[in-house]
């Protein structure tokens, strides 16, 4: 594990650490060109685990689109998305006794602010120290990335490749 936060969800039973294996299958899917695969996988991650692992399935979904487009990639994303939240929503319901969905129910507490009177609010600040701590060296790379290939982008214009 090359992060604490892997190390200790490494033997974890809940949903995060379910969605960390699926996002590190995906990463293996996407590296061995399986681009079917990895969008599966980020699919399963965000609609049986952590539905805020959807931020780790960006990159693979870029990766997809700029080498299968945006049809096949729509079809990647799609298939597996309809037939897991149907098993999802099925089994949610039985058990509940009623039509739902965790995930929805998980968004609509975190984002939708229902319930915040439970647990408290965090400001930024507390997620940005957050990401810093977990991510140490990686969080300030990867927010220059976008300024990097915006400069790299301007830098080459219209030519092409630099090789």
């Amino acid at each position: 594990a090359f992060s604490a936060g892997m190390f200790a969800a490494a033997t974890a039973f809940l949903p995060s650490s379910f969605a960390m294996y699926c996002v590190t299958c995906a990463a293996a899917a996407s590296l061995a060109g399986k681009h079917a695969v990895a969008c599966a996988a980020c699919v399963a991650a965000v609609t049986i685990g952590w539905p805020f692992a959807g931020i780790c399935a960006i990159p693979y979904g870029v990766e997809c689109l700029r080498t299968r487009g945006w049809i096949k990639t729509a079809l990647y994303v799609s298939a597996p998305l309809a037939t897991i939240t149907a098993v999802s929503v099925a089994i949610d319901s039985e058990m509940y006794g009623r039509t739902t969905w965790s995930i929805l129910n998980i968004l609509r507490y975190n984002v939708a602010g229902g319930g915040s009177e439970l647990y408290g609010t965090e400001g930024p600040g507390y997620y940005l120290r957050n990401l810093l701590l977990n991510h140490s060296l990686a969080t300030p790379i990867s927010l220059c990335f976008p300024f990097v290939a915006l400069a790299h982008r301007l830098a080459v214009g219209g030519r092409g490749s630099t090789q």
